[in-house]
């Protein structure tokens, strides 16, 4: 559920949300970098 409120929040979250999956984030490769 906490997954949806960070989805709302604006696109720089993504890195946030990947952060909270934390396996996902490696594959996750957030645009900024």
């Amino acid at each position: 559920m906490t997954a949806q409120v960070k989805i709302l929040s604006p696109p720089n979250s993504l890195s946030q949300i990947s952060i909270k999956f934390g396996a996902d984030s490696s594959s996750f490769q957030p645009p900024s970098s």
